[in-house]
């Protein structure tokens, strides 16, 4: 069944605005957003851009607002979030548009350099419950 995706573009480098365009994108039930903008790069517009990386949920790469909600695309089946067969697909509101769906990271990733992760072998269960206490 076909759906229709009204994806957020933008390409500094040639638009003085960003603009809507509409895509039509088969579909069935078990197909993710991701998918969908897999295919309108294959077969509709080459040069659409996001970012993608583990299809896994685990990397967050692919979070982008899908009908108004921050979530991954490539955890999300289209036919759960569509209204009458209809998807809106945009950047991360908070952060820079670079293009299309591709937000600039470099302060996010730039807090995330002094955050430690630190693995403690010797803790214990009891100890364990008593930090998710605490």
């Amino acid at each position: 069944m076909p759906v229709i995706f009204k994806v957020f573009r933008f390409d500094p480098s040639i638009d003085s605005q960003p603009r809507y365009e509409m895509y039509e994108v088969p579909a069935e039930k078990e197909t993710t957003v991701l998918d969908g903008l897999i295919y309108i790069k294959e077969k509709s517009s080459k040069n659409l851009s996001y970012r993608r990386s583990c299809r896994e949920g685990v990397c967050g790469s692919c979070s982008m607002r899908i009908n108004k909600i921050t979530r991954l695309a490539c955890k999300t089946h289209i036919f759960d979030v569509l209204d009458d067969n209809f998807g809106q697909i945009e950047h991360l509101d908070h952060l820079q548009v670079i293009t299309d769906l591709v937000v600039d990271l470099e302060h996010f990733l730039n807090d995330n350099k002094n955050i430690r992760i630190c693995i403690n072998t010797n803790l214990t269960a009891d100890k364990i419950e008593l930090i998710r206490k605490t």
